[in-house]
């Protein structure tokens, strides 16, 4: 039986306030009863501000890599990313990601 779903990489790109951040998920997808089912990027307070639904199984990919799009609320500096499985919840390995310096508006 597979364990929990981890993210094993990331990279952000990131212009103003909307970033685009590319998990890199590990699971080992046994179907549609077990596998990598969501992705959330989260403020260090726990606000989800980016979801990624995982709609179908991965199987026979040890890890695959998927993009999750976010507008940034200000003050944030960085995020925790977590993938959640259909059997585990979130209790596998997430990150923690520094962003880069941003321009800020001034309206």
């Amino acid at each position: 039986m597979a364990g929990p779903a981890d993210v094993i990489d990331t990279s952000v790109d990131c212009s103003n306030r909307l970033c685009r951040f590319h998990v890199t998920v590990q699971h080992d997808d046994e179907g549609w009863d077990h596998y990598a089912d969501g992705i959330l990027v989260l403020t260090d307070d726990g606000r989800v501000i980016g979801n990624r639904p995982l709609r179908h199984p991965h199987t026979g990919q040890s890890s695959f890599t998927r993009t999750v799009q976010s507008l940034l609320p200000d003050g944030v500096q960085q995020v925790i990313i977590k993938v959640h499985d259909s059997v585990h919840g979130f209790s596998g390995q997430s990150m923690t990601i520094k962003l880069p310096s941003r321009e800020t508006s001034t309206q």
